[in-house]
């Protein structure tokens, strides 16, 4: 099976960037296609900019101490650690570009066909909850759980929740035997 949090069907997000809403929401997704700027500006005093990000989307801010944040800033400032991140929005242009284009010609050919739990915090800032419409028509068997006031860090600021729907979702996962794999 497959587990996802706060990431929509490439497909769904391709078809949904353009549009005012979530460019308002993705703004730094373009910003980071600039070479070595984000790196730099991220970098300055101590990588507070990714503690001040983080902060800033999340709905719960008391799952973000400072000791926490601390660690976020010293892990961003490890050799190669912030190009590594950004890369992550820099290789996904290509992926963008052909999901784009599949879901301008109804194209399926990246649909999933294993169990698929989707986990969305709705008060998401980065993502809206609107990229998730659709994923019933791209993952063959799809269970979503949304948890409202939960930001894009569900994970972290809904610890229990999140544990609590894998766990159900687990328990409830039909079982190959070896065999049949």
């Amino acid at each position: 099976g497959l587990i996802i949090m706060n990431v929509p069907h490439p497909v769904l997000f391709a078809a949904g960037l353009f549009k005012w809403p979530q460019i308002r929401r993705s703004w730094y997704i373009f910003a980071f296609q600039i070479p070595k700027l984000p790196e730099l500006v991220l970098r300055r005093r101590r990588a507070q900019a990714v503690a001040n990000a983080v902060l800033a989307m999340a709905a719960d801010k008391t799952r973000f101490p400072a000791e926490v944040l601390d660690v976020y800033r010293r892990q961003a400032l490890e050799p190669g650690a912030l190009t590594a991140m950004i890369n992550y929005y820099r290789a996904n242009r290509g992926i963008l570009r052909r999901s784009r284009a599949g879901a301008r010609s109804n194209h399926l050919a990246q649909q999933i066909e294993v169990p698929t739990l989707l986990i969305w915090g709705e008060a998401d800032t980065a993502l809206g909850k609107e990229l998730t419409y659709g994923t019933d028509r791209l993952v063959t068997d799809l269970s979503v759980r949304y948890l409202p006031d939960v930001s894009h860090w569900v994970q972290q600021e809904a610890p229990e929740l999140v544990n609590e729907a894998i766990k159900d979702w687990l328990d409830h996962l039909p079982r190959q035997s070896a065999a049949s794999e």
